[in-house]
């Protein structure tokens, strides 16, 4: 969330001063060009840094909603009483996704606890369970 906050107030001082240069209140120098396209670039920084953290968050939410689908289905699969034809298939397939998701819920979690206040993750990435 530091991060957020950080970008708003980077773009917030860049589009005061687009808005002061352009209107003339600072007066004219050759500094003035410099300073208004490094205005301009730290203002496309941050709308850029907003458009990524709208993706990644709604890229982790949608994988902790699958995450979280998977592993009722695993649950309940595997605490069937009634057994396939197909068993060591089932339960080798079942084993790869178990595994496999909570490698996942070990890099989110991961991530949300490295870059949780530079990005805008979910919080609750960390709620989420291993699957036994």
């Amino acid at each position: 969330m530091i991060g957020f906050i950080l970008v708003t107030i980077i773009f917030a001082v860049s589009m005061v001063g687009i808005l002061l240069s352009m209107s003339g209140k600072i007066a004219y120098t050759k500094k003035r060009g410099r300073a208004v396209a490094f205005a301009v670039a730290l203002a496309i920084s941050a709308v850029t840094y907003y458009a990524a953290s709208c993706v990644i968050y709604i890229q982790y939410f949608h994988k902790m909603v699958q995450y979280n689908e998977k592993k009722v289905y695993i649950e309940a699969y595997t605490q069937e009483s009634g057994r396939s034809l197909n068993d060591t298939l089932d339960q080798v397939a079942l084993q790869v996704m178990k595994e496999q998701q909570n490698e996942w819920r070990i890099e989110a979690q991961t991530n949300y606890r490295l870059y949780g206040d530079w990005i805008v993750l979910p919080k609750e990435i960390m709620d989420l369970e291993e699957i036994r």
